[in-house]
């Protein structure tokens, strides 16, 4: 897991008002259309990776709440349905997981911060925690080559003997 909504922290309290918006009637329509322009692709995307995203990746990102009625349809379902209940629930089962778990957080990531990656590595019993540095949200993005690498680590076979 990179970092994530978790517990109470969903939506985080800076996004929150696309949770509220989605009741507002042509709000998601809205949001796709604003969403075709490269300027909002580049804002919203802001909030999530620290270095920009290329091109290529930020038009398949933004493709379907631009272009597919059924999608933002979706989105508003999505949006309007959010519910911190559903989060706390997983996260009352977290325990009864005995498989491994890796945690791979960025520290510097202000929407989904360190405390959510260490209370997701105290709950679940088998979990390796590890930061990501010079990243927010989007690991994958930020830093793929040290995403990478922890997860070649954690799937390594133990050697034996050591």
């Amino acid at each position: 897991m990179t970092n994530c909504d978790a517990y109470e922290n969903f939506l985080p309290l800076s996004l929150r008002a696309f949770e509220w918006l989605a009741f507002v009637p042509g709000w998601v329509s809205l949001l796709g259309y604003l969403c075709k322009h490269r300027f909002v692709q580049q804002l919203l995307l802001k909030l999530v990776a620290k270095y920009p995203i290329e091109d290529r990746a930020t038009r398949s990102y933004m493709r379907s709440i631009t272009t597919n009625k059924g999608v933002q349809h979706d989105v508003g379902k999505l949006l309007r349905g959010i519910s911190t209940r559903y989060t706390t629930l997983a996260a009352s089962k977290f325990g009864d997981f005995e498989k491994p778990v890796l945690l791979v957080w960025a520290r510097e990531d202000f929407l989904f911060t360190t405390k959510y990656a260490q209370r997701l590595h105290h709950d679940f019993p088998c979990a390796t925690l590890q930061y990501v540095k010079d990243s927010y949200a989007f690991v994958s993005e930020d830093q793929p080559e040290q995403l990478v690498q922890y997860i070649e680590t954690f799937m390594s076979p133990p050697v034996l003997g050591h």
